[in-house]
């Protein structure tokens, strides 16, 4: 948790950002923001500064950080604390704790592929915005259209796989990523990168794919979590042979310790 700050921000604006009950929160945070590097999270309470129910904060990746002042949070509206979240006007102060983790370690140079399923797609938008003008790919999957996040404005080209083909390639993201990775000439598979994050299968898939292509991954990891401090414990999986947090240790791995 080194560099972590616990900061009151103001809430500035709640926009739905799909179809689905997916929304973005906007956050007045300098000292967060100017500090977050993609990749890291945040600890949000899900209700007004001083409100004690629900009483546990809650993990969210750092979205994008639109300025050195605000940054944003995307939440899948799906529970008590998530539907008072998106509720809340403009002008609550809300308790953050924030950046959190290791983040994403991207080479300088190289192949740059980002592979996002659902609404693990988010900590992506901030690192392909802080990659603008290198060649980066974006292979996004979702169930549905209704549960796409709009990518409008991205400075990377988006490829994008539903399940129900409703928009895009009908299929999964991984897919997308084995033809991306079959398409690199030999000689860059070794600069070659991928950041992930999403769903357990789509990472071990990905994690697969890309050690049989001899190209580098590393994987952001979801996990619940009750303190982001590193002192609960409750976030701890084996990692690399031996119990690591993902809150403190992580959110992002090598893929090559998640996935031997």
């Amino acid at each position: 948790m080194s560099g972590s700050i616990q900061v009151h921000a103001e809430l500035v604006q709640v926009e739905p950002r799909a179809r689905q009950r997916i929304v973005c929160l906007r956050l007045f945070a300098p000292q967060v923001a100017r500090a977050a590097r993609p990749g890291q999270f945040v600890m949000l309470a899900p209700g007004p500064d001083g409100q004690l129910d629900p009483f546990l904060n809650r993990p969210f990746s750092i979205h994008r950080v639109p300025d050195a002042d605000t940054l944003e949070l995307l939440v899948a509206v799906v529970g008590r604390g998530t539907e008072g979240l998106a509720a809340l006007p403009p002008g609550v102060r809300l308790r953050l704790l924030g950046p959190i983790g290791r983040g994403f370690d991207p080479p300088a140079r190289g192949p740059l592929l980002l592979l996002g399923g659902g609404l693990g797609v988010a900590p992506l938008f901030f690192l392909a915005e802080s990659l603008a003008g290198r060649p980066v790919r974006l292979l996004y999957g979702a169930a549905t259209a209704e549960a796409l996040v709009s990518t409008a404005g991205l400075p990377c080209r988006v490829e994008l796989a539903t399940d129900d083909g409703s928009a895009g390639r009908r299929g999964l993201a991984t897919e997308l990523l084995a033809e991306a990775l079959s398409a690199l000439p030999v000689a860059e598979r070794a600069l070659a990168y991928l950041a992930a994050c999403g769903p357990e299968p789509m990472l071990a898939r990905a994690a697969a794919l890309c050690r049989e292509a001899g190209v580098r991954a590393e994987l952001s990891l979801e996990a619940h979590m009750a303190c982001g401090t590193g002192a609960c414990m409750g976030c701890a999986r084996p990692i690399g042979g031996r119990p690591q947090r993902v809150c403190s240790e992580g959110p992002v791995f090598d893929a090559r310790e998640v996935y031997p």
